[in-house]
């Protein structure tokens, strides 16, 4: 009866973990939409691609346009994955601008990955979205040049 019970409470344990990002599907993640006004792109796309140890992402912040395409290993946690990556900037002449080092944090949603990104210089301007499962690369495309 006592070892009935505790395999009972590993069970309802288990089924109550949240689940973490070794359960999310790879594919891609993504809102980046295409302002019929101006011409901008704005939003963010992430391509989880693998599985386990062998996991990595493909990133892309688009802010007017979608300009480089961010890549890292995933480091799981307990409630979901992590990863950083390094945003290059130019000046309006071309030249190299200081870079920004971003953290980011992913989290299993129902429908897709609730995404939150953290200037590392600036914890405070942490920005979140929920990025639906969606079909092909359209910011990650723009960015890479496809």
């Amino acid at each position: 009866m006592i070892r009935a019970a505790a395999v009972a409470v590993c069970l309802i344990a288990a089924a109550c973990t949240p689940a973490s990002a070794e359960s999310v599907a790879p594919g891609i993640y993504g809102d980046v939409r295409l302002s019929e006004e101006s011409g901008d792109l704005g939003g963010m796309e992430l391509e989880l691609i693998g599985t386990g140890t062998d996991a990595r992402v493909e990133f892309v912040l688009c802010e007017g346009w979608c300009n480089e395409v961010g890549k890292a290993p995933v480091r799981f946690t307990a409630e979901g994955f992590r990863f950083d990556y390094v945003q290059h900037y130019v000046n309006g002449d071309g030249s190299p601008a200081p870079s920004g080092r971003y953290d980011v944090e992913a989290t299993p949603l129902a429908t897709g990955l609730r995404v939150k990104v953290t200037p590392a210089d600036n914890p405070q301007g942490s920005f979140s979205a929920d990025l639906p499962r969606i079909e092909r690369r359209f910011g990650l495309a723009v960015a890479a040049g496809e």
